[in-house]
């Protein structure tokens, strides 16, 4: 079954929100707009979907200098260090840098 990053991240949001039984599939199709195939999909395959849009997202990262996207709890900067998000700077609500590279735009 093919699952694109958005299916994958309409999963996850519900997942994340931690109030539905994710084996619940009704109530994660009502939250989500998912089908129950794709939801099954996604569990079936969640690590690997995982991996691979994490991947895409560090790939992403890499094309713009400055801009940091969130992956689970760790985060990558464009700078290439990864890290817990307890160890990087909050610049907005989307973007996040290394110390070093916070200092740097001091």
């Amino acid at each position: 079954m093919n699952i694109t990053r958005d299916e994958f991240n309409a999963y996850e949001r519900v997942r994340r929100l931690g109030v539905v039984n994710m084996f619940d599939v009704k109530k994660v199709g009502q939250l989500s707009g998912l089908t129950r195939s794709k939801i099954i999909g996604v569990m079936k395959d969640y690590g690997k979907l995982r991996d691979r849009f994490d991947a895409e997202l560090r790939a992403a990262a890499t094309a713009e200098h400055g801009e940091v996207i969130g992956m689970n709890d760790h985060l990558i900067c464009a700078c290439g260090t990864e890290a817990h998000k307890d160890d990087m700077t909050q610049i907005s609500s989307t973007e996040w840098q290394c110390y070093e590279c916070a200092k740097e735009t001091q």
